[in-house]
């Protein structure tokens, strides 16, 4: 059945707080199941959705290279989420985040309404540059995929010009937007009506939420952790930079009876030479532990946004007095997506804990090169106190050496506790929980 396209007004309606609706689709797009916050939203009734192929709600301030970095996204097997202004049946604008999740052959998208402003003023901003440009190049005869390409090439471009990929985009609004789903979540896992089945499905998912927002606790800590200890490398670094330039300046200027210590400051200037490969590999781990904590993030809160929409769904069947075999194929789909989400956040931790692993490693190292140095300037100091040379630079040493010991003894602080709380997801009593809600469900 074709369905023409609606008019575009001016009218807009609103998705509630907290509410989600979900669809799955097939390998070319085409609606396969979509709930009733769906069909409400979209002005469309079910029948009229299932077959069509998923942009029949496209809206045309959309920019093509947004759908084609979605596909290619997602045709590499990663989920995929934006922000997007979708066009209901009767033109009016409807603005959703939406997530999209690989699932089998086809796709499941979940879908919430933006409550994260400054991240959603940033990315339409963003398409505001990039539409008119590829609306520009479709005039001047370009083919939709070419003018999308070079959309999605621009889009990049500008990104990159706010130093970030779309990949670390995701990375922060998927987290942010789950938080302000939990805080407006509407679902409910608790029903005193609930009988059977359907209870012991809610029972079941409501340990398994318990599980992810223990977890999502964790991953805020360490992420925090992990950027602190960049910002303190980084200060160890310039202090370490700053011995080496004082310790050569004094070196290279002789004095009388300064001779004898002036020793120390070279092995001092020396210590920092043979640390800057070391430091060098500690920034490069550090980055990747970053980025690690953030795809963990990213998939633990992935998973909860399913563990929400799963609830609310059968809250949705249990609302309608109708758990039909659409409905447990939907929940079916809800439970696979957020099973493989757990397995692939199991993965991510785990090279998580190796990375703090390595970044634990050379540390260790730094610190047996930083210790006798920092002793012997100590002894410098003595001296150079006792005999008064050098008197005019006593007190621009003892700074930097306090510098030094503070940067070196935070960072040993917070790798200790970067250990503590860096062991990998236990995703099994999870895992458990989903596969009774797939036994409930079957059972249903």
């Amino acid at each position: 059945m074709d369905i023409l396209r609606p008019v575009i007004t001016s009218a807009r309606h609103e998705v509630a707080p907290g509410e989600l609706f979900f669809s799955t689709t097939d390998s070319r797009g085409r609606i396969l199941q979509a709930n009733s916050v769906f069909t409400r939203m979209s002005r469309y009734r079910r029948d009229q959705l299932v077959g069509q192929p998923h942009n029949i709600i496209r809206h045309d301030c959309m920019p093509g290279g947004a759908f084609q970095l979605m596909w290619d996204t997602l045709h590499a097997g990663r989920p995929f989420c934006a922000y997007v202004d979708n066009l209901a049946a009767t033109g009016s604008t409807y603005s959703v985040f939406a997530t999209i999740t690989p699932l089998g052959d086809g796709y499941l998208s979940v879908r919430n309404r933006p409550g994260v402003d400054q991240l959603r003023s940033t990315a339409f901003s963003l398409y505001g540059q990039v539409r008119p440009y590829e609306l520009a190049l479709r005039d001047e005869g370009l083919s939709t995929h070419d003018a999308a390409q070079h959309g999605l090439g621009t889009l990049a471009g500008l990104l990159a010009d706010a130093g970030l990929t779309y990949e670390q985009f995701m990375w922060t609004a998927l987290p942010a937007e789950v938080d302000v789903v939990l805080q407006n979540s509407i679902s409910r896992t608790q029903r005193p009506d609930a009988r059977g089945p359907l209870k012991e499905i809610l029972n079941h998912v409501a340990t398994t939420r318990a599980d992810l927002l223990t977890w999502t606790t964790q991953m805020v800590g360490l992420q925090a952790m992990s950027e602190q200890l960049s910002q303190t490398a980084t200060l160890l670094m310039q202090a370490v930079a700053e011995n080496r330039h004082t310790s050569e300046q004094i070196s290279s200027a002789p004095r009388a009876g300064f001779d004898a210590s002036v020793i120390y400051l070279r092995v001092w200037a020396d210590i920092a030479e043979l640390l800057e490969p070391i430091f060098t590999r500690l920034a490069e781990t550090l980055n990747q532990l970053n980025a690690r904590c953030s795809q963990t993030r990213f998939r633990i809160a992935l998973a909860l946004l399913h563990v929400e929409a799963l609830t609310q769904f059968v809250n949705e069947a249990l609302d309608e007095g109708d758990y039909s075999e659409g409905h447990r194929i939907s929940v079916l789909l809800l439970v696979r997506a957020l099973d493989e989400g757990l397995q692939v956040a199991s993965s991510e931790s785990q090279a998580m804990t190796e990375m703090v692993a390595l970044v634990t490693a050379d540390i260790s190292a730094v610190a047996d090169l930083i210790s006798m140095p920092q002793s012997m300037i100590t002894t410098w100091l003595r001296t150079a106190s006792a005999t008064k040379d050098g008197a005019e630079l006593i007190s621009t040493v003892t700074e930097q050496r306090a510098h030094t010991d503070y940067a070196w003894q935070r960072l040993n602080d917070l790798i200790t506790r970067a250990r503590q709380v860096s062991n990998p997801l236990n995703v099994n009593r999870a895992r458990s929980e989903i596969d009774a809600v797939r036994y409930w469900t079957s059972s249903s």
